[in-house]
């Protein structure tokens, strides 16, 4: 939804760090796959390396240390967790990982996370009533 704000350094990384998230919980969904691929249309970069060899704080450490920055990264990891609608522990854990390596204000990060978290509920009502599904 805002990755569109990221440079192109920051889209490889919040890439990289949404491809870990969707594996952590050992499931990975239809939900998740979709999504990731709009994230990929979103940011259009093509073929994005997911920096699989990478240590997850140093993929962390790689992100612009910008406020909008870091907003965008918090806000769209939290929506994927949701997107099936399954925001589990272990992918809370995760995010909350992401949030402290990036020194975000706990306060800023629940309202952060609320959003997300409503945004994808009330998406998921309109879903069922518009589509049936």
């Amino acid at each position: 939804m805002y990755l569109n704000l990221l440079n192109l350094k920051d889209k490889k990384l919040f890439f990289a760090l949404a491809s870990r998230q969707v594996k952590v919980d050992g499931k990975v969904s239809q939900y998740e796959l979709k999504l990731l691929e709009l994230f990929e249309t979103e940011m259009d970069i093509p073929k994005i390396d997911t920096m699989e060899k990478a240590e997850l704080d140093d993929i962390i450490a790689g992100i612009t240390d910008d406020i909008i920055v870091k907003k965008v990264v918090i806000f769209e990891l939290v929506s994927l967790a949701c997107v099936d609608f399954d925001y589990a522990d272990v992918e809370k854990d995760f995010i909350h990982h992401v949030k402290e390596k990036l020194n975000m204000d706990d306060s800023l990060f629940k309202a952060i996370e609320k959003q997300a978290v409503d945004m994808i509920n009330l998406t998921n009502k309109i879903q069922e009533t518009i589509l049936g599904q």
